[in-house]
């Protein structure tokens, strides 16, 4: 550095040649300087000209003044500097075809902020936010279902997969990043991320990203298939190296309840009380207003697959012996069956009731000489009840059937679609162990021995919870 105060700046513009330009022959790089600028610099100041040959060379064909003829300051000098190297770096990843992302191939950088990488090779993972996705590209890969993986079948280790779930949750501790996806509610699978010895600075940028995603975000994850032991998810044997993040739906940051407070028994919080550090209750009102958020709870949407899971047992067993489902009219003139109260209503102008059963139209069936009909449908009943667990409406499964001399033929056939949604309880085991793993209150493994029963003599032994099999129908 070389220090000249104004003094011996003016005593050299007296000295200097008359051409207008001052010549600094003192610096390893001659420069030179506007003699009109020096003649009015303040005394106060003091003039600061950097010296250094690489600077020099850095600054190249910059201009070092500007356009009033003031020299820059050194802050507009840097800022300069600084936008030229990334123009040029700019310029030479799209000479090379690495800059970006293009619709097919993965990203070889993380960008986080306004800060960019762009001292180190392109890593071989990537972050992107798809925005409103619109149908403009349809990707090649095909998805892999989360309760397919670390089972027979399904994706073995060392493979590469397509996952999309919810995040059900994100821990990121210092160089590591733990993502667990949920699927369907009940199917939950660990992501993992580490910090890269050789992409240092990219590998911070994508923990950053991935920390700072939001629970219950629609997320879709490419990567590795690996051995792990992860007992808090369904699928506990596997976990998935993470290549590739893509956010497909960001979710607000404060949701109207935690899914995993709501997903605690009453028994679990009123024993919270009684501590120092009660449990939050989620009230009846508050999941009803928020019911998308509120079906997201394991528990909740088991009910709803239960149910499913019967009706199709129900329906494909009564098919199997002949029978024809048929859809009755639930908008009727008057009462369908005595002994219940009806919702009455106005159907334009004439009264009319919802449907109290399906009776009367089962059996115009019969006598239609279609001899074994069902309906699968809702049922209405105004019925007043001290209780809240009545249900004025509900799903009714009905069938009909002429038979030749004795009622034992009706019981012998409607046992069948009882026993087939008895039995297709084991078959929902999954759904109930999956659901107290997807809370994190449950551990690898198969239903108790106590549990368990056989179908049938002879048959093998299933695990079969009890809760699934008493069905009330």
């Amino acid at each position: 550095m070389v220090l000249f105060s104004a003094l011996a700046l003016a005593r050299a513009v007296r000295l200097a040649p008359t051409n207008g330009l001052l010549r600094m022959n003192t610096m390893a790089r001659p420069t030179m300087l506007p003699i009109g600028s020096a003649r009015h610099m303040p005394r106060s100041r003091i003039w600061l000209v950097r010296s250094m040959a690489d600077d020099a060379a850095a600054l190249g064909d910059l201009p070092t003044v500007d356009e009033d003829g003031q020299p820059l300051s050194k802050n507009a000098l840097k800022k300069m500097m600084k936008a030229r190297q990334i123009a040029e770096n700019k310029a030479a990843k799209a000479a090379t075809g690495g800059g970006g992302r293009d619709g097919s191939g993965v990203s070889g950088s993380v960008s986080g902020g306004s800060e960019t990488v762009v001292d180190e090779a392109p890593a071989p993972w990537s972050f992107e936010d798809l925005g409103v996705i619109q149908s403009t590209r349809k990707p090649a890969s095909s998805f892999s279902a989360v309760h397919e993986l670390g089972v027979a079948g399904g994706p073995s280790p060392g493979e590469e997969v397509t996952v999309r779930g919810r995040l059900s949750t994100v821990r990121g501790k210092g160089s590591s990043c733990f993502l667990v996806l949920r699927s369907g509610a009940l199917h939950t699978v660990q992501a993992v991320f580490f910090k890269d010895r050789q992409f240092p600075q990219q590998s911070k940028a994508m923990l950053v990203r991935l920390q700072a995603l939001t629970e219950e975000s629609i997320v879709e994850v490419v990567g590795k298939l690996q051995p792990a032991d992860v007992l808090s998810c369904s699928q506990a044997t596997v976990e998935i190296a993470i290549s590739a993040v893509r956010l497909v739906s960001a979710a607000a940051p404060k949701l109207p309840f935690e899914i995993e407070d709501a997903a605690r028994s009453e028994a679990e919080v009123d024993a919270s009380e009684e501590t120092d550090r009660p449990l939050p209750r989620i009230g009846q009102e508050l999941r009803l207003n928020n019911r998308w958020i509120d079906l997201r709870v394991p528990a909740n949407q088991a009910i709803l697959r239960v149910k499913s899971r019967v009706c199709a047992l129900f329906r494909s067993s009564l098919a199997a012996q002949g029978f024809v489902e048929i859809q009755t009219p639930k908008l009727v003139a008057g009462e369908s069956e005595g002994g219940a109260d009806v919702f009455r209503t106005d159907y334009f102008g004439t009264p009319a009731c919802l449907a109290q059963s399906p009776q009367l139209y089962k059996q115009m069936a019969i006598a239609s000489d279609m001899e074994r009909v069902f309906e699968v449908g809702p049922v209405f009943r105004a019925e007043k009840s001290n209780t809240r667990r009545h249900l004025c409406e509900f799903v009714g499964l009905d069938m009909e059937m002429a038979f030749h001399y004795h009622y034992d033929e009706v019981i012998e056939v409607w046992v069948w679609p009882l026993e087939a949604a008895r039995r297709g309880g084991w078959r929902l085991r999954g759904a109930g162990w999956a659901a107290k793993r997807a809370s994190g209150r449950g551990r690898a493994g198969s239903a108790p021995a106590a549990n368990r029963e056989p179908l049938e003599s002879g048959a093998p032994t299933v695990a079969v919870p009890r809760p699934w099999c008493r069905l009330g129908i």
